[in-house]
């Protein structure tokens, strides 16, 4: 104990212990993830990518951002062209989840405001 001074910064020693176990445990599962053969991920993101750009119905969709690292489902965002008339060809995007065990997709419009 001390005699009634104050310990100057005593507050940050918790915030950074809980900082550093975060980063620790952020670095012991990426080497989990890591552990899983490259082939089998590149197969569930091409599988999945196919899935979901044609899920999307956009006109010359491709995959922009890919995370495979969810337990039950990959995501996906996919841009392309509007295909109706009315939208003049503007860039649309699409959030997409694709289920690992199912192969099913499930997909949503991103409001494009968010990319510019």
């Amino acid at each position: 104990m001390t005699d009634g001074a104050p310990v100057p910064y005593r507050w940050l020693r918790l915030p950074a212990f809980a900082i550093l176990a975060v980063l620790l445990a952020d670095m012991l599962a990426s080497q989990i993830v890591r552990a899983a053969s490259e082939e089998a991920w590149d197969a569930l993101v091409r599988e999945a990518s196919a899935a979901c750009q044609m899920a999307s119905e956009l006109e010359q969709p491709r995959v922009v951002w890919t995370s495979p690292a969810y337990e039950h489902q990959a995501a996906l965002l996919i841009t392309g062209k509007w295909p109706q008339t009315h939208m003049k060809g503007e860039q649309g995007y699409m959030l997409c989840l694709f289920d690992k065990q199912t192969a099913k997709v499930e997909i949503q419009e991103v409001d494009a405001q968010l990319f510019k």
